[in-house]
């Protein structure tokens, strides 16, 4: 698995998707840099949590920020408003994911990276 500045680097380089992936599942959608971050990150699972989440708070509220954040053997994704209302949290034991920190932006039934918005 590559080391987390080269994911980030390569990460960066997506800022606009032609192409959308269909999650049948939750009804939503995806990006070209979504797709790239869950195969080099080996992340599905997280992804599928994501567009799940998502899919259940878009009702009421049109922009969500999703930050997964690391620490030892623990790890959370917090879903929010985009500023300082808290949407929904989880928490993950023992999480195989190789950065330390990732946001992830869902708008317009889209699950996207910052960098493409």
């Amino acid at each position: 698995m590559n080391s987390p500045q080269v994911i980030t680097n390569q990460l960066a380089s997506y800022t606009y998707s032609e192409l959308l992936f269909s999650s049948p599942e939750t009804e939503s959608f995806y990006t070209e840099g979504i797709e790239r971050f869950s195969r080099i990150c080996q992340c599905k699972w997280f992804i599928k949590d994501a567009l799940q989440v998502c899919s259940k708070l878009k009702k009421a509220h049109l922009f969500i920020t999703i930050d997964f954040k690391k620490t030892d053997n623990k790890a959370a994704v917090i879903y929010s408003d985009g500023g300082s209302m808290l949407l929904y949290r989880q928490e993950y034991d023992q999480p195989d994911f190789p950065l330390d920190q990732q946001r992830l932006f869902f708008c317009n039934n889209t699950l996207l990276l910052p960098s493409e918005w």
